[in-house]
């Protein structure tokens, strides 16, 4: 087997996290104190490619030359400490050193604020659960788990608010 280049990033940046939607349509990185969302055509071709299977070995040489991604990012970058792709693929939650929580819906372009912090405690871990009903993030005092309702728009409720014991 031999492994083919399709996509090469580079950044002045250090990139510190990096995650693949659900679809491996997409990919996160995290550098600095923002986060990059890509959507690389040479990964989209390279998904075509292989839904058509055989043709794969002779055009996968003219995935290489081709490569033009599309990249999004906010105005005014957060910073952003923790960051989880949901399994379906259709949005991602990213938390920030401030303790805010908020949930980006990849279909629509929308933000759904989960969480505002009272303390200013940075997101440390953010984790979802695999059938993408229910998230769970850690500022390392406290664990809430949200269960999320998609249909109609976004909303969450909280399912669980624990204070670890410091000792």
């Amino acid at each position: 087997h031999y492994f083919t280049l399709i996509y090469q990033l580079s950044s002045e940046d250090i990139i510190t996290g990096l995650c693949f939607s659900a679809d491996s349509k997409r990919f996160f990185d995290l550098r600095g104190s923002y986060c990059k969302v890509w959507e690389p055509n040479a990964l989209l071709r390279l998904l075509d490619l292989d839904e058509r299977g055989s043709e794969i070995d002779a055009e996968v040489g003219s995935v290489q030359g081709s490569n033009s991604p599309s990249e999004a990012w906010a105005a005014s970058p957060s910073l952003i400490t923790a960051l989880a792709a949901r399994p379906q693929g259709d949005a991602f939650c990213v938390g920030n050193n401030t303790g805010r929580v908020e949930i980006y819906d990849l279909k629509s372009h929308t933000r759904l604020s989960v969480e505002e912090a009272l303390a200013d405690m940075s997101i440390d871990t953010l984790v979802w659960s695999e059938n993408g009903s229910h998230f769970a993030y850690s500022d390392g005092e406290t664990i809430i788990v949200k269960a999320i309702n998609d249909k109609p728009g976004w909303s969450c409720s909280t399912m669980l608010d624990v204070e670890m014991d410091p000792n």
